[in-house]
């Protein structure tokens, strides 16, 4: 079952996995907890050619989608807050935005 996902929602995926606040610090995470990154850094990325980073109004209501449709976790703490990729999530981002063949390439590096 294919997850129908926005332009704009695979550009928050793209954004949630190389993050610079998350652990990889833009490398390409190999699973969902090292996407994990403060909410507040989401700009702070490494995006993919043809992207662009929608207004920071615009951004909360694309995570509120993401949210719901299970694909993200977002702990709603203040400025404390973060956001990682579920399970799915990870594999919708995989699959779907940076691609397969893309990720298990870019990941050969650390085996």
């Amino acid at each position: 079952m294919k997850i129908e996902i926005t332009k704009l929602e695979a550009t928050i995926l793209q954004a949630i996995a190389q993050n610079e606040m998350n652990v990889m610090n833009y490398g390409v995470p190999t699973e969902p907890v090292e996407t994990a990154t403060w909410t507040n850094s989401l700009e702070d990325c490494e995006l993919l050619d043809g992207m662009e980073m929608p207004s920071g109004k615009s951004i909360s209501g694309i995570v509120s989608s993401l949210v719901q449709k299970g694909l993200v976790h977002s702990n709603q703490e203040g400025r404390d807050s973060t956001i990682e990729h579920s399970e799915l999530g990870f594999q919708v981002w995989i699959d779907q935005v940076y691609g397969r063949d893309n990720w298990e390439k870019a990941i050969s590096v650390y085996a």
